[in-house]
């Protein structure tokens, strides 16, 4: 009785969607019941602990709950726990609220943290964002205690993000199918997955937060890999909601009286990184020319429409630490004294940097011209992903581009600049980095941790080993009578919140 029941209500969810008229007939004057949401990219995986993909955890956060949520000011808030506390520099109380249940109607646990915890930590694609762990020790069903193995000031922020709490039976069943029947205490529940086409989700009604319970009833995730296909849809009416919106697109949907465009800043940089094992890209001061060479207006206005805001530090504002400090401004005239400095000859003044995004592109092609003011010649490789990733690897390259979406930035230097990090794209081996990073990673006052990054952003701005281009945006566009859209620094988007008027 149960499958017909879901199996009916999915026929009606999708015939539903096949127009523009996706929830209640005009004119009856009953509420929109549907969300459609249009996403370039489909989730590779639904299980919790096997990729840290930007468009799967988009989905995930559907699904599944975290201990800890970050809100739109990047404050920590008790989640699935109603309470947490240090007692000690390694040891963490956390007490889970009361009848929280899975969607298939178990209850979650402290069983099921620990299991989540454990699986995290033992995840290839996000074990560091567990890397702290030395055990979960139970309590009791609602309390439970996290012991470090060593004074960790990344736990909340880890535990905030990709420790996302399910079934303990399931997590330790190599043979469960996630992507058949995720099972989460989220605020919407998966009930079918056409590949290629679409996810469909119904709120689940018995959400642990009354306040955060999914006001609209059913949602529907459509993939939609051309861009100006997203940007019809929405126009039309065929999709409510745009998660990535085409750069070229958004003047349009800003005169569009009935689209409300969303921009804010997102914390990720664009940035040039140099390889400091090529001849030139090892010169100090031919680094500092380019990066003091870009006009870095130009490159945010040309590549995304002025909805970036241009950044000279080798990090993106807005996060603990975060400064200027050290780094270059443009500044023409200082670029060529630079060069001056360098003694670099002028028939060694040829370049390689590679990207992979279109919108890198077009910065670069601004970039290029910029350069030929100081007597560097710039050529621009255009890779597919798995290229790039091979060549950037190999360091068969002299600059590459990159972006990297984190909340802070000790996590940020990490994977970018300690020595051997898997996207150490300059090839780094700096003792003096990499014991800021250690410093900073173990000192849980805020006040002498942000000092330690200030002071390693700084030396990093002074070195060039790279350079801010813009700061990425988070850009969604939607259906203007849709209200109460959230997000936060790092795009953690709460759909649960969304109305219709």
């Amino acid at each position: 009785m149960r499958k017909a029941f879901m199996l009916v209500l999915i026929a009606l969810l999708i015939l539903s969607s096949g127009c523009g008229q996706n929830n209640a007939e005009e004119g009856t004057g009953e509420a929109k019941d549907t969300l459609i949401v249009g996403i370039s990219t489909e989730p590779t995986s639904l299980n919790p602990v096997e990729t840290s993909l930007m468009y799967n955890d988009a989905v995930l956060r559907l699904i599944y709950d975290n201990l800890i949520l970050l809100d739109d000011e990047m404050n920590f808030v008790p989640h699935l726990v109603e309470s947490y506390e240090a007692l000690s520099d390694v040891e963490w109380k956390f007490v889970l609220r009361e009848n929280i249940k899975f969607s298939d109607g178990s209850d979650l646990t402290s069983e099921d943290v620990k299991a989540s915890i454990e699986a995290c930590n033992a995840s290839p694609a996000l074990s560091s964002f567990a890397a702290w762990l030395d055990e979960v020790r139970i309590v009791d069903d609602r309390t439970f205690i996290i012991v470090t193995n060593a004074p960790s000031s990344r736990l909340l922020l880890d535990l905030a993000q990709y420790s996302y709490i399910a079934p303990k039976e399931l997590l330790e069943n190599p043979e469960y199918k996630f992507n058949e029947n995720p099972i989460g205490s989220g605020p919407y529940k998966l009930v079918d997955w056409k590949l290629g086409d679409r996810l469909v989700f119904v709120r689940n009604e018995d959400y642990f937060l009354a306040e955060a319970k999914a006001k609209i009833p059913n949602l529907i995730w459509r993939i939609m890999p051309e861009g100006i296909a997203r940007t019809i849809a929405l126009q039309s009416g065929e999709v409510d909601f745009l998660y990535d919106v085409q750069a070229s697109d958004l003047q349009k949907l800003e005169a569009d009286e009935n689209i409300t465009v969303f921009s804010t800043p997102y914390s990720s940089p664009f940035y040039l990184c140099f390889n400091l094992n090529r001849p030139g890209m090892d010169n100090v001061y031919v680094r500092k020319a380019i990066a003091a060479a870009i006009n870095r207006d130009n490159a945010s206005l040309l590549a995304t429409n002025g909805y970036s805001t241009p950044i000279i530090s080798c990090v993106a504002s807005g996060l603990l630490g975060s400064t200027d400090e050290g780094a270059e401004p443009y500044d023409v005239e200082q670029a060529k004294e630079y060069m001056e400095m360098s003694g670099l000859p002028e028939d060694q003044r040829q370049f390689t940097v590679l990207t992979k995004e279109e919108p890198f592109k077009i910065a670069l092609e601004s970039i290029q011209s910029d350069l030929l003011e100081i007597g560097i010649e710039l050529k621009i490789e255009m890779l597919d992903a798995a290229t790039y990733t091979a060549r950037g690897a190999d360091g068969d390259f002299d600059m590459i581009t990159g972006k990297s979406g984190v909340a802070d930035i000790l996590i940020y230097a990490n994977s970018a600049f300690r020595t051997g990090a898997f996207v150490n794209f300059n090839f780094l081996a700096d003792p003096y980095v990499d014991g800021l990073i250690d410093e900073g990673s173990k000192t849980l006052d805020p006040e002498a941790r942000e000092a330690i990054i200030i002071e390693l952003v700084t030396y990093c701005n002074e070195n060039c080993f790279r350079t801010g281009i813009y700061q990425l945006a988070t850009t969604r566009a939607f259906n203007k009578d849709l209200k109460g859209f959230k997000t936060n620094l790092i795009s953690l988007d709460r759909y649960s919140l969304l109305s219709w008027e």
